[in-house]
């Protein structure tokens, strides 16, 4: 920030954040650009408050090869997303590794048991009539 004596990078602001936030994760170099995307924030914000709401990441597809970190991107994001919008995320995946792969992450990633739901399996009707009172912050279906 200028005429701040922080001298760290953004990216290494977001990761510090992200690390206050509770996440276990440190973001490969090409990390942050997507993470800050899914939070819907600019590139160079560093916590202040924004004068407009966040850009929408609504309908959000992040794409790319098997192994490039998109879940720990999208994870990253929603996160530092949650420090200003509280709104619940939905993240639905193709089947039952992947799901459980994105729960591990999510964990990891500084979200609580208690903030996740899984909707699958027996007991899937009472788990999303406990997510949409709200006490859950990411549904992963």
């Amino acid at each position: 920030m200028e005429g701040s004596s922080d001298e760290r990078t953004d990216d290494e602001w977001l990761q510090e954040r992200l690390r206050d936030l509770g996440s276990g994760f440190q973001l490969l170099e090409h990390q942050p650009v997507a993470s800050r995307v899914v939070a819907g924030v600019p590139q160079t914000w560093r916590g202040e408050p924004l004068t407009a709401p966040a850009s929408s990441s609504h309908g959000l597809i992040l794409a790319d090869d098997m192994g490039a970190g998109k879940t720990v991107s999208v994870l990253s994001g929603l996160l530092l997303r949650e420090t200003f919008d509280r709104a619940p995320s939905l993240v639905v995946g193709p089947n039952v590794p992947v799901v459980d792969q994105w729960h591990e992450h999510a964990l990891r990633c500084g979200f609580k048991e208690s903030e996740v739901v899984i909707y699958r399996g027996a007991g899937r009707r009472e788990r999303l009539e406990t997510a949409l009172k709200g006490r859950r912050r990411v549904r992963l279906v």
